[in-house]
């Protein structure tokens, strides 16, 4: 079976001429799709070759997808840019967005950022979250648009209320450092449980400190550990030393040497940064004094024992989309946001830390 890509069944707007080819058409893109996730490229490149050069635009934005990809037929993406830009002319918001992203990335045609804004804007104007999403990034970075931060976050928005991850972030962290707009905690608080409940480790992390700081929400100790935990389950490192915390505490949870021992041993190898790495290994270190060393056995054996689960990526970074039925997934397909260096990794990275969100959200201004 292929890896999940972004489907999605939507209505043609191109214009068929004549009644009697309809269900031709239909047929070569249905059984294109079929052949598609049965893993038959080279079946699926066939039929939706037929259906794109009868007039069928989802399907001639299929080929291109398949084309940039290599799958059932050469990669070129030259050809795959050629195909999109057929099917965008005609009005099919995926081209756009897949032509907009290969101007972004330089792939088949010459880098051009303020062609990828103009190809992301036709999509975005017909209402595809993803290119809303790619929008909001160029706004934010000044790049391909001017810098307007009021535009990324109302760009944001609207791929956020279509349930965009990204978007649902980017916005949340707009919004609970005051960046360019009114800052609104609450409103920070909703968007980060959007993507949370999307199965977002960092926004379950991140929701888990607001509980557990009283930001944005009501403070409850019990809903911080919640969502620490969920975030842990999946590999998150600050979750992991946070729940550790909480267990060696008390807080909210029943205090238990033996699992905070455990929580604590997953976060040190989890977390990236040396510092927090050596806070976990010394807090870990300092709990295994409190159990016996049948205890601690256990407690390693349960370390190594431990595999996070990880939800399937909500996310295709830069991944070109498919148009056709919507996976079990939901994908969506965002370029790679170009604004790597700013406050909001800062912002996000405090949040559990105690003392260090205030400043974070004034070095945000």
């Amino acid at each position: 079976m292929p890896s999940a890509l972004p489907f999605r069944r939507r209505l043609l707007l191109a214009l068929i001429v004549g009644c009697a080819i309809v269900p031709a058409v239909r047929a070569g893109f249905d059984e294109g799709l079929a052949a598609y996730m049965e893993g038959d490229f080279k079946k699926a490149f066939h039929e939706m070759l037929t259906a794109a050069q009868d007039g069928d635009m989802a399907a001639a934005n299929n080929i291109g997808v398949l084309l940039s990809t290599g799958r059932g037929t050469a990669q070129n993406s030259a050809e795959a840019a050629s195909w999109w830009r057929k099917a965008a002319e005609k009005g099919d918001d995926e081209a756009a967005f897949n032509l907009g992203l290969a101007y972004l990335n330089g792939r088949g045609v010459a880098t051009d950022e303020a062609l990828a804004a103009t190809w992301f804007r036709k999509a975005a104007d017909r209402g595809n979250p993803s290119a809303q999403y790619n929008l909001g990034v160029l706004a934010h970075s000044g790049r391909g648009l001017p810098l307007d931060l009021a535009e990324a976050a109302s760009w944001y928005r609207k791929a956020a209320d279509q349930g965009d991850i990204l978007a649902e972030k980017s916005l949340a962290d707009m919004l609970g450092s005051g960046e360019g707009i009114p800052e609104d905690d609450v409103e920070a608080a909703r968007y980060y449980r959007l993507a949370a409940e999307q199965n977002d480790p960092e926004s379950q992390r991140i929701l888990g400190a607001m509980y557990g700081n009283g930001i944005g929400v009501a403070k409850d100790s019990a809903e911080a550990a919640a969502w620490y935990r969920r975030a842990a389950d999946q590999g998150d490192g600050q979750a992991a030393f946070n729940l550790g915390q909480m267990y060696a505490t008390g807080e909210a949870v029943a205090m238990d040497n033996q699992r905070a021992y455990v929580w604590l041993s997953i976060a040190a190898r989890r977390l990236d940064a040396t510092e927090a790495r050596s806070t976990a290994i010394r807090r870990r270190d300092d709990i295994a004094q409190a159990l016996t060393a049948a205890d601690r056995d256990v407690a390693e054996r349960q370390v190594d024992q431990w595999r996070p689960q990880l939800a399937e990526s909500p996310v295709e970074v830069g991944q070109a989309s498919w148009s056709g039925q919507k996976s079990a997934t939901n994908a969506s397909a965002e370029a790679p946001s170009p604004r790597e260096e700013n406050c909001h990794g800062a912002l996000r990275d405090s949040l559990g830390q105690p003392g260090q969100w205030a400043g974070a959200k004034t070095a945000c201004r």
